[in-house]
């Protein structure tokens, strides 16, 4: 999670444990607000819930995508030098006389993305199909074709995996985005609500102005190191 999108979470956690140590009393306010703080923070509430959800979810792809990553480099290696190094040497070694196969079956550069590197896989497991009997007389075992098809097909599946993973990492993130604009509509609409019951209560507002202010922690950056949700300033809040 991006570090200001954690920090306006905390904000909104902040401004419920506030609500709840300082409820609005029955009848101060009238309206649908009246014996609580109502429907804004019921609304609150479930944007906390939703972004604690979407936060775990995009840990948890973000964890998954490290991992694939990690998986798919040594399979990337494990292709390239178990299984399309040793006919590439074979090759070169038993096969220069055969028209334009040397080439065919050249090994792969390390540099290559795994798209990439798939593409050229396929196509040294096509050309040397045609010559598996060599390859086996030349101390290749006899199913390397099946445990090349094995190789490429596992990090096929690596590549979709972690797609997958980049995917629903970036989905929470826009997620969170969505939840942390409606949290800062509601927080808006609680300032009205916690300011007429609380307006003339230095000390109340001083602790309620804490609460929704965003906090930045020391190494994020320069500045006041916050700012209050909803847009204003935290001298105006």
């Amino acid at each position: 999670m991006e570090l200001r999108q954690q920090q306006v979470i905390e904000s909104y956690q902040r401004v419920q444990r506030f609500l709840d140590a300082h409820p609005n009393a029955a009848g101060s306010y009238g309206g649908s607000y009246a014996g609580s703080y109502g429907e804004p923070k019921a609304r609150l509430d479930a944007v906390v819930e939703r972004l604690t959800a979407h936060a775990t979810r995009q840990m948890e792809s973000g964890r998954k995508g490290r991992a694939e990553t990690s998986r798919q480099r040594a399979l990337k290696r494990a292709l390239r030098e178990d299984h399309l190094r040793p006919i590439a040497k074979i090759a070169h070694a038993v096969l220069h006389d055969a028209p334009g196969i040397a080439v065919a079956l050249r090994l792969p550069r390390p540099q290559l993305t795994v798209t990439r590197l798939l593409a050229d896989a396929s196509a040294v497991r096509n050309a040397v199909a045609a010559y598996q009997p060599v390859f086996v007389e030349n101390a290749l075992p006899a199913d390397f074709m099946e445990e090349l098809d094995a190789a490429i097909a596992a990090l096929r599946v690596s590549l979709v995996d972690r797609a997958e993973s980049v995917g629903a990492r970036v989905g929470a993130r826009h997620a969170i985005a969505q939840e942390i604009r409606r949290g800062r509509a509601v927080v808006e609409i609680l300032d009205v609500v916690v300011t007429k019951r609380f307006g003339r209560d230095d000390e109340v507002m001083a602790s309620w102005r804490s609460a929704k202010r965003v906090h930045a922690s020391p190494t994020s950056g320069s500045g006041s190191g916050s700012a209050a949700v909803g847009g204003a300033s935290p001298r105006a809040a």
